[in-house]
């Protein structure tokens, strides 16, 4: 843990003092089998070596000193020298209001022991600043240079502040959860999803995956299949061409009224209104629409 820490410091310093890029994942694009993708935005920070990062689409080189900040729901993987896993290579990801680090430049199967979870608040701030960072890169406001220097300065700060908190055990690594959220997104159309079929794909029995997936995000499996499929919902409702009940057919529910009210529940306005007003925040004078 140690050498993550002052990896993660060196780093830091760096990028305070002398500068350095940040390459950003394209923010579009369908999650394809093969490319891992977390729920929340991160960064992968490396010390005193290259990595290649890639997604469906294409891909990049991220030099020695620069940073890699992935946005939410966006599929990637990452390609590490095998001969530098003494080097810290890390990926830093939120978790509710915790802070999780991985020692991503080692084999998936040592990551359950190269996984780190941290306490405090310094998680839910670290999502707000990269989501800050990220919602800047899409309205073209200067690009990721020197004016968001300040803020992934921020972002690793607070991620040095997490490591001084008592370390929580993550059994099994987030790759656990990792896999599951990737299976879940192959089959959203799919109405009979549920945790019996997604453990027996992954070979692991429903109630541990229940508490494992649990204990890794904080949100129980139903929970992150009804958001990735209101995330996918919000999608089609962009193209005007599709019936709200066939977005909702494409999208595992089984009727309208269900879709509705899920969606409902959780963007707090029906899909018709979603659609009217996009990600526009929603007045709450207008008039409540039927959906």
């Amino acid at each position: 843990m140690a050498t993550v820490v002052t990896g993660l410091t060196r780093h830091r310093d760096h990028w305070q003092r002398q500068g350095g890029d940040c390459h950003l994942i394209p923010q579009s694009g369908p999650a394809r089998p093969g490319h891992p993708c977390n729920e929340t935005p991160g960064l992968v920070v490396a010390e005193r070596q290259r990595f290649h990062a890639s997604w469906p689409e294409g891909g990049c080189t991220i030099e020695a000193g620069d940073i890699l900040l992935i946005p939410a729901h966006r599929p990637y993987h990452l390609d590490f020298d095998p001969r530098h896993r003494r080097l810290p290579a890390v990926c830093i990801f939120p978790c509710d209001d915790d802070l999780v680090i991985i020692c991503r430049n080692q084999p998936e199967e040592r990551w359950s022991e190269m996984s780190w979870r941290f306490g405090g608040p310094a998680g839910r701030l670290f999502h707000q600043t990269l989501d800050l960072i990220i919602a800047l890169e899409a309205a073209a406001i200067d690009g990721l240079g020197a004016p968001h220097r300040p803020l992934l300065v921020l972002a690793l700060d607070l991620a040095l502040a997490a490591t001084r908190q008592q370390p929580r055990a993550m059994r099994g690594g987030p790759a656990v959860a990792v896999r599951c959220r990737e299976l879940l997104r192959q089959h959203l159309a799919d109405p009979d999803l549920d945790i019996d079929i997604v453990a027996t794909a992954l070979g692991y029995h429903p109630r541990w995956l229940g508490r494992q997936y649990h204990h890794e995000t904080g949100e129980n499996i139903r929970t992150t299949l009804n958001n990735l499929r209101i995330q996918r919902a919000r999608e089609l409702l962009r193209d005007r061409t599709l019936a709200i009940a066939e977005i909702a057919r494409r999208c595992g529910f089984t009727s309208h009224s269900h879709f509705s009210r899920t969606f409902h529940r959780i963007e707090g306005h029906t899909p018709r209104r979603y659609r009217c007003y996009g990600h526009l925040e929603m007045d709450d004078d207008q008039p409540p629409d039927n959906d």
